[in-house]
């Protein structure tokens, strides 16, 4: 007889799905898993988990999950990772690592309560990116009155050039401090954006700011949006300035590439607001920062080697308003210093790049 094969397919129904979120672990006082609201990032990191949330499982007849595979659209396995239980029911973590480039979908496998095989794959397909953007803004939208916001954009893939676009939907004019922006590999720019709608605005409607950054060389796009709420000003508020100026900076940096891991310099700078300030970050740079608050008075002292000259401090006061302070060392030439003719020097403000922009209200 001859010899013949054939393909069959079922189909049936089940209860049992999944969700999945990325994580990373956190240390401290509240040890834990912190969910990531953006899409993975490429490369980035190896403490990225993989967090597992089994649905509709039948009490009756439980079954266990043990693996979670990533896979191409067109069915190539990137990683096969085993899942672990937690202290939750249907709840599993996988150890990640480091973020596959591209789209990929996720497979779970599994043993319903008779040992029979489980299969399932997610609806979705995930693309990990190589950049994220931010809107950071903290104060009302008030018609006929300038708007300040801040964008941050981080790259965590080759150094690229971005061109930047900005928009919103209603009748206003945008502007930004940068049309584009050069990123190097894991470094990250802050730029300012400000925002006027016209004086007849309504209060209470929104304005959606878009941002919008195209690699030069890439087919990435990285978007970031923002809805912002249209308000009155109260007749008692009105706008004024933030001081910031610098203390002190002192560096011993050569210009030479390869010495600049070695050498430091420090910056101390001090913040006056009215009202006070409240919280203080480094949005870029590699250094380390310590500040001291002194009623409305906020002394700041940054850093870093000399392979990262520059610094964005964003500072938010007791209103919650939030400003950019741009820091940075003027690093000598390499072909008119050297190591062993610069001595540890101090300079002062002119040698400094500081950039304020402030949006403040006060009573």
């Amino acid at each position: 007889p001859d010899s013949t094969s054939a393909l069959l397919s079922f189909a049936g129904k089940s209860t049992l799905d999944f969700l999945h979120y990325f994580a990373v672990s956190m240390n401290g006082s509240h040890p834990g898993l912190l969910q990531l609201n953006s899409q993975p990032v490429t490369g980035t990191g190896s403490d990225t988990m993989l967090v597992i949330m089994a649905t509709g499982l039948a009490p009756a007849s439980p079954a266990r999950l043990d693996q979670v595979t990533l896979t191409r659209p067109n069915g190539e396995e990137l990683a096969s990772l085993a899942l672990q239980d937690t202290n939750q029911t249907g709840l599993y973590v996988a150890k990640l690592g480091k973020v596959p480039s591209g789209a990929f979908s996720i497979l779970v496998r599994g043993r319903d309560g008779e040992n029979r095989l489980l299969l399932r794959s997610s609806a979705q397909v995930n693309t990990a990116v190589q950049s994220t953007l931010e809107i950071i803004s903290s104060t009302p939208l008030i018609p006929g009155s300038q708007h300040s916001a801040l964008f941050r954009l981080s790259n965590y893939g080759m150094p690229a050039v971005f061109i930047l676009k900005l928009s919103c939907e209603e009748a206003c004019t945008v502007n930004s401090s940068h049309s584009r922006a050069h990123v190097g590999k894991n470094e990250t720019v802050v730029g300012e954006i400000s925002l006027l709608v016209p004086q007849d605005t309504k209060p209470g409607s929104t304005v959606m700011l878009t941002v919008q950054a195209d690699s030069a060389h890439t087919a990435q796009t990285t978007f970031a949006f923002l809805q912002l709420l249209v308000t009155e000003i109260p007749k008692h508020v009105r706008m004024s300035p933030t001081t910031c100026s610098v203390i002190s900076l002192e560096h011993n940096c050569s210009g030479l590439s390869s010495q600049c891991g070695y050498e430091l310099w420090t910056v101390a700078a001090r913040v006056w607001d009215r009202v006070g300030m409240r919280a203080m970050e480094v949005a870029s740079g590699t250094g380390t920062v310590s500040y001291s608050s002194d009623g409305k008075t906020e002394r700041a002292v940054y850093t870093a080697d000399c392979c990262s000259p520059e610094t964005d401090l964003i500072f938010t006061n007791r209103l919650g308003v939030t400003s950019l302070c741009r820091l940075g060392v003027a690093v000598p030439s390499p072909d008119t210093s050297s190591v062993g003719e610069l001595p540890l020097p101090r300079w002062t403000l002119p040698t400094v790049l500081l950039i304020m922009f402030w949006e403040v209200l006060k009573t």
